[in-house]
């Protein structure tokens, strides 16, 4: 009895369900507005945010660069057998502790030249961040466009129901007629006339379950473009509207100045140039101020008289200097300028591709 009575009483009661969501009617401005809070146009506004944020670290990278190492670890016994230090016991390397060994690397480097190089990569980032906005333009007008298609879808399909119920009615009420009629004997009718009616009935009846279906399908695809499973359309009438088409050579020249693709691939094609740009100034060096200090005490082991005496274990050096760093790779450094060239790399069969050259 009480195992039933546990039972009884975690199974969940029908009639305490959670209500449904009421239905709210939204007309076309309404829905347009909700595109922005739709996770296809979440991505891609993250990706112009992700742009940006590669904008400021490339400025970022501007300034200092500091990076430390901290270490604990046992030392070893090691004692002088001489004033200079010169001969220990042991002589050789041996496993042993006998007290704790403390370490800190510091190295700061701030960058002082890079030869060229930020302006194409600030110029790069720059044509990235154009071109998201304008990937993210052009998912924007899709979406606007999938609503408003699914919005009228949605109102035509409710409009041809509306019609073709209406005409089953009046099918219907002249199919009684003809049966009337026969039933009094009327010569001017016959049973032939009566199928003729139920054969338009039948036809109108598909045509109204096609329509039916339509208007499920837009409803849904409204719903999921929407993100929200509790709206509908409002209910304003069905209108007709008229609007005056441009001839075809003005929409060509509106498409190619204001398509956000076709932004989105000038944008792409400056960044790839700007890309090649730099891979042909990586050649060059960069300059750098670099401080560092190095440091390490250690207990139970004897600490050499001597500066240049290499011991790892007791060690203060601080150091600044002017650092000139390059990486020369020019056979790769030269397929990577390569890449970033509009015409193909290679063509009838031989190489196109050198450093520097088109």
């Amino acid at each position: 009895m009480i195992i039933a009575f546990a039972l009884c009483a975690w199974v969940p009661s029908p009639g305490f369900a959670d209500p449904a969501p009421p239905m709210r009617r939204v007309d076309l401005t309404a829905l347009l507005a909700m595109v922005d809070n739709t996770p296809k146009q979440q991505m891609a506004e993250a990706d112009v945010a992700a742009a940006r944020a590669q904008l400021r670290e490339i400025t970022a990278m501007a300034g200092p660069k500091a990076t430390m190492m901290a270490y604990l670890a046992p030392s070893p016994d090691i004692e002088c057998l001489n004033a200079d230090c010169t001969r220990t016991d042991p002589t050789d390397p041996e496993f042993g502790a006998s007290g704790v060994a403390l370490g800190l690397q510091l190295q700061i480097v701030q960058p002082l030249a890079s030869f060229g190089k930020a302006g194409p990569a600030k110029r790069a980032a720059k044509a990235g961040i154009e071109a998201r906005v304008a990937l993210a333009d052009a998912s924007r007008a899709d979406l606007m466009q999938d609503v408003a298609r699914a919005y009228w879808g949605l109102k035509f399909a409710r409009e041809v129901q509306f019609f073709l119920q209406d005409g089953l009615d009046e099918l219907a009420a002249a199919k009684t007629r003809l049966q009337d009629r026969i039933a009094s004997g009327d010569a001017d009718v016959t049973p032939l006339d009566e199928r003729r009616v139920e054969t338009l009935m039948a036809e109108a009846s598909m045509q109204l379950a096609d329509a039916v279906g339509a208007e499920r399908t837009a409803l849904a695809a409204l719903r999921t473009l929407a993100g929200d499973a509790a709206i509908d359309i409002d209910e304003a009438p069905f209108v007709a509207v008229s609007e005056t088409l441009l001839p075809l050579a003005d929409w060509l020249q509106t498409a190619t100045a204001h398509r956000p693709e076709l932004r989105a691939a000038k944008a792409g094609s400056r960044a790839m140039g700007e890309l090649a740009t730099l891979q042909a100034r990586m050649l060059a060096p960069n300059l750098a101020l670099v401080a560092g200090y190095r440091g390490s005490i250690a207990r139970g082991l004897e600490d050499p008289p001597s500066f240049y005496a290499n011991d790892p274990y007791n060690s203060r050096l601080g150091t600044v200097a002017l650092v000139l760093q390059w990486t020369f790779e020019p056979l790769a450094r030269g397929q990577k300028i390569c890449r970033g060239r509009t015409h193909p790399c290679e063509q009838a069969g031989r190489s196109r591709c050198a450093i520097g050259g088109d």
